[in-house]
């Protein structure tokens, strides 16, 4: 019998791309939206955005609530309850929580470890995090430059025609975070391979 508590994560498994540029996206699953919300759970994947293989790495934990002076909000809350019985038992029910400073050492040391140049996620995501970082008294790995905001890059690349809409995968639940991380990783390598298949971009190849 299937264990309903049980958290798919199926990038854990897929195929490693070859050698080459690393970037990293990651997604949260947070108490609140403000930069100081308690953080329940985190998800990242270290991906080449110039491949279309699977995931050079990933993980998923849930975080421990107890973060003093950091925020919650009930009405947050509540409409995280009223989310997929994965989401909840993302949040709440997937053992053991590991505490804060443990989730975000993992981001540091893999985005160190694969040497990545970019961290990629939306504005709120990635505010949320760097904020949780200070609180943590530590210090991002990455450079600001390097804090790469999904949608504007995203709106950026429609603008130019250079993208077209892509749709969600089964395997890319909108309110899960590995889902959502795996999302963006997709989505970032639509980007990077849309813009080296243009027949102007000096990543293309001459016929």
């Amino acid at each position: 019998m299937q264990n309903e508590n049980k958290i798919e994560a199926p990038l854990v498994d897929m195929p490693k791309p070859p050698p080459g540029e690393r970037h990293m996206s990651v997604d949260l699953g947070t108490l609140s939206t403000s930069p100081d919300a308690v953080i329940g759970s985190l998800a990242w994947i270290v991906f080449d955005p110039k491949d279309t293989g699977g995931a050079n790495d990933s993980y998923f934990k849930t975080v421990d609530w107890d973060q003093r002076d950091r925020s919650y909000n009930w009405p947050h809350i509540q409409k995280l309850m009223t989310q997929s019985g994965m989401a909840r038992r993302a949040m709440v029910n997937f053992s053991p929580p590991i505490p804060l400073l443990a989730a975000i050492t993992s981001v540091a040391e893999n985005f160190t470890k694969h040497r990545c140049s970019a961290i990629w996620g939306t504005r709120q995501t990635l505010n949320i995090l760097e904020n949780a970082f200070r609180y943590c008294k530590k210090d991002t790995p990455w450079e600001p430059g390097q804090a790469r905001d999904l949608a504007t890059c995203w709106a950026t690349a429609l603008d130019l025609g250079t993208v077209s809409e892509i749709e969600r995968h089964e395997t890319e639940p909108v309110d899960v975070p590995l889902g959502n991380a795996a999302f963006v990783a997709r989505a970032v390598r639509h980007i990077y391979q849309a813009h080296t298949n243009k027949p102007d971009s000096p990543d293309s190849k001459v016929a």
